[in-house]
């Protein structure tokens, strides 16, 4: 048995919710049917730790914002949106493996996305981290935004991406990885990065430093992928930009 009044009182401390809470009298663990968020606010010191321990929340679950080191006692399962942005983080383990629609795990301190949940039903968002592959991402998702990072491919990237794609801000040296089929990219620009693999994307917009040029020789085959690749790369070397005509 566990003392759940210490648990109520420790979660009441930290966190704040909506819906009717459950403490599982033999594990502690502690579900919700609506959403559960962390009250120690954006730029207060907070704990390192979630000091409770979660398995299931219907709607949201948010603990960003706050100094913590661990999701050790993070929900297994949760329904809707998952984020533990903007703390300090250096693994995901103990993340939730379900995650209904948007899981954010941006602006940490992560170098790899081991213990990524598999199933997350929209956007996920790792962006401002210290990520050098994509590698455990899950293999579908709604959006993915990966900006910020230390990516030099997109080697591990989702093999579905149902909407979007930003990428801006790495050293990207190979778009290799990218889905086959793609809606939006947005993407910097580099004069030696090979651009012939954008063409897998239907609408490409700039992040920044696009040659209006490159630009719009890459909007005319737009979607069409390895099909229009040998005419969008004979046009890019004719205007100049022949390390951009390879795929």
């Amino acid at each position: 048995m566990v003392d759940i009044e210490k648990i109520q009182k420790t979660f009441h401390k930290y966190y704040k919710h909506t819906g009717k809470l459950s403490i599982d009298p033999q594990s502690g663990l502690i579900s919700c049917t609506g959403s559960v968020r962390s009250n120690w606010g954006y730029g207060d010191s907070g704990p390192t730790t979630l000091k409770v321990k979660f398995e299931k929340i219907r709607y949201d679950f948010n603990v960003g914002h706050g100094n913590l080191e661990s999701l050790e006692g993070a929900p297994v399962w949760v329904g809707k949106n998952f984020s533990c942005s903007a703390n300090k983080l250096r693994t995901l383990e103990g993340a939730p493996q379900h995650v209904g629609d948007s899981f954010d795990c941006s602006h940490n301190e992560l170098t790899s996305l081991e213990h990524s949940p598999q199933k997350v039903g929209k956007s996920f968002r790792c962006y401002s981290n210290q990520l050098s592959s994509l590698r455990h991402c899950p293999q579908e998702v709604w959006d993915l935004f990966c900006m910020e990072n230390r990516l030099t491919s997109l080697a591990g990237a989702p093999v579905k991406i149902r909407h979007e794609l930003r990428c801006w801000g790495n050293p990207l040296e190979s778009l290799e990885g990218m889905p086959a089929q793609l809606p939006l990219l947005w993407l910097s620009y580099s004069p030696t990065l090979p651009l012939l693999r954008c063409l897998n994307a239907k609408e490409i917009w700039q992040g920044i430093g696009w040659p209006v040029e490159v630009l719009n020789i890459l909007r005319k085959y737009a979607g069409q992928g390895e099909a229009g690749a040998f005419a969008c790369g004979a046009e890019l070397a004719s205007a100049g930009y022949k390390e951009n005509a390879r795929w």
